[in-house]
């Protein structure tokens, strides 16, 4: 961003006060004033959308304050992340820098703080998506070096946004950048090393502590350290220890408690050693929470239900946001069933695990091209029975284990294949592998409503994809390829992908991650036409549908070479849901939806429910949808 001439002069309205245009941006209004500069809603004339622009005082342009426009146009750039507000564009008029970015309707976190809005369970999910934020910008080198609730904005839908960088520094950025005499930050949030270290020496984990600030202010409605002059304060930070969390908020539970402490430590080697780490940690304590148990691994299954539950599950038509948490909600009720065996009696007789494992090649080929739904469940019900006793006896057999591994994806107990096919390096089995915990991390767990119980996808699925990608295959690499795109939330990287995706015989496997990557392509278009002006929603919902028309192809396409492929039968019951959720955003009767798409989903869901092995809670997957 580089300065005008001096001469140049910003277009003021006629009554001398607010300016009617910023550049080419026109004003609609002033959104709030500050010691430095005003943030006014203006309106984009080329994209016809309104924007949040910042722009300095008319005595405000020091060195120091263009310097920090300018990082933070430099900084929000590199950034992109759902919880971060994005930059759209930076500029001067008159001599006065100005920051164009999107315009959140809604509140900055410090006004909620102290508020009956702030329950520990809402404290927590805000704290999960600000710590993605940061994992994000840590990612791209950046530290933010000013978390704190004023820069933080909740909008009309409740998320957090993350804004204001401009006190952040790049890892990588030359020192002389950050004079060493600065104090950078604002002291009550301000890690100790941030307030006595050169800025070089201070490193990501900086803005941990300020997390656990904010966290620690939002669960006790008071600063982690406070003072009557800012001097008292950084003596606080520095040198002593904070009031623990339940001493003055004994409601809290003593692992949020366990979080919040080990965030403000002082010594930053016993904080957390990443954003991931953070968030990872306060899912963990959700998904515990929820089912009952303190101890859930990110992608272990999750607890059975209790005894008195286990009679059949009454699955009526679902409305309204009843259908999202039903139907993308997969998985709530799952067990960490890893396909063992039932426990067998002493006279069980022997088997011979090399006949037993041809058998069962030969039994899923047979399978395969079983026409019938009841009967292929009941077939891969039996073969997974003989699987279970024949590993029961022979525990360590690899050949075993690789067929099982193969069955229970097809069953859908993609957690136990998994498990299964760990540490085969055949291309074959990485494949099955990768396939399985994609359909686990990505179809099932990434498609629930509530995104603070959606994992983080793991390291694992990671390096399978990109094990898979380096195969010769075609079909493989492109599975790889579009798989690793779409687990990473990109979407301009999973239109990429999918233009990439060779045509090729029908896969169902390839088809499963090519309806999903579409499918969260309209879902994105949806959205932008929810955010976008009267003039451009049309654009974007047209957009909208033809990626979910793409999708529904895909779907058919796929169970056209594999009837009865779990992944795409579920993603076609989702499907019903996720149109009545579009269609009443464009204005549609609710109920009339319901009625008219209430048959498909019926038969979708059906297929589906008949395609799952293990219907009882044992079963890792067996409560989907």
């Amino acid at each position: 961003m580089t300065s005008p001439p001096a001469t140049v002069r910003p277009t003021d309205s006629p009554a001398g006060g607010d300016p009617a245009v910023i550049g080419k941006y026109r004003v609609l209004g002033r959104v709030g004033v500050g010691a430095f500069g005003a943030v006014y809603r203006c309106e984009d004339p080329t994209l016809g959308r309104v924007v949040c622009v910042k722009m300095l005082h008319a005595g405000g342009t020091t060195p120091e304050a263009v310097e920090r426009f300018e990082r933070e146009a430099r900084t929000a750039a590199k950034l992109s992340h759902p919880h971060i507000v994005p930059v759209y564009d930076a500029g001067f008029d008159g001599g006065r820098p100005f920051l164009v970015m999107e315009l959140v309707e809604g509140h900055p976190l410090d006004r909620l703080i102290g508020t009956p809005r702030l329950t520990v369970e809402t404290t927590l999910r805000v704290i999960f998506h600000l710590a993605q934020a940061l994992s994000a910008a840590h990612a791209q080198g950046v530290i933010h070096r000013d978390v704190k609730p004023a820069n933080v904005l909740i909008d009309a839908a409740g998320r957090p946004k993350l804004t204001d960088f401009g006190l952040a520094r790049l890892s990588d950025e030359s020192p002389a950048l950050s004079r060493s005499g600065d104090l950078i930050g604002t002291p009550r949030y301000m890690s100790p090393e941030q307030a006595l270290l050169p800025s070089a020496e201070v490193d990501h984990r900086t803005d941990l502590y300020s997390l656990g600030a904010v966290l620690y202010e939002m669960l006790t409605g008071r600063p982690a350290a406070d003072g009557p002059t800012p001097l008292a304060v950084l003596r606080r930070v520095t040198d002593e220890a904070v009031t623990p969390v339940r001493d003055l908020a004994p409601e809290v539970p003593e692992e949020v408690a366990a979080i919040c402490e080990k965030l403000l430590a002082k010594d930053r080697e016993r904080r957390y050693a990443t954003a991931d780490e953070v968030a990872r940690a306060i899912q963990e304590y959700i998904l515990g929470r929820m089912f009952g148990t303190p101890e859930v691994e990110l992608l272990a299954g999750l607890p059975a239900l209790p005894a008195a539950a286990k009679s059949k599950p009454n699955w009526p038509w679902l409305a309204g946001g009843a259908v999202a948490a039903a139907v993308l909600g997969v998985a709530v009720w799952l067990a960490a069933s890893r396909g063992s065996p039932a426990s067998g009696s002493p006279d069980t007789p022997a088997v011979d695990p090399v006949r037993v494992s041809a058998e069962a090649e030969a039994e899923l080929t047979k399978l395969a091209t079983q026409p019938d739904d009841r009967a292929y469940r009941i077939g891969l019900s039996d073969l997974l029975d003989s699987l279970n006793a024949a590993v029961k006896q022979h525990p360590a057999n690899a050949d075993l284990r690789a067929v099982r591994g193969r069955v229970l994806r097809r069953a859908g107990e993609y957690l136990a294949a998994a498990a299964d096919l760990d540490g085969f390096t055949q291309p074959a089995l990485v494949r099955e592998r990768a396939l399985a915990r994609y359909q686990w991390e990505v179809v099932y767990l990434n498609g629930y409503p509530d995104s603070s119980l959606r994992p983080i996808p793991s390291a694992k699925l990671a390096d399978d994809l990109t094990a898979v990608a380096g195969q010769t295959e075609p079909a493989a690499r492109a599975l790889a390829t579009l798989g690793a795109a779409v687990a990473s939330l990109d979407g301009t990287a999973t239109e990429k992908a999918l233009a990439a995706v060779p045509a090729a015989p029908a896969d169902a496997d390839v088809a499963v991650i090519e309806a999903d990557a579409l499918a969260r392509l309209a879902a994105d278009c949806h959205q932008e036409a929810d955010d976008a002006t009267a003039d451009k929603k049309a654009g974007w919902r047209k957009k909208r549908d033809e990626f979910d028309t793409r999708a529904a192809q895909a779907v058919r396409r796929g169970l056209a070479a594999d009837p009865h492929h779990l992944g795409l039968l579920f993603l076609k019951a989702a499907a019903g849901h996720r149109r009545i959720q579009w269609e009443v955003a464009d204005g549609d009767d609710r109920d009339q939806l319901e009625r008219r798409h209430r048959p498909a989903f019926d038969l979708a869901y059906q297929r589906y429910r008949a395609g799952c092995v293990r219907l009882s809670v044992e079963a890792a997957t067996g409560r989907a949808v």
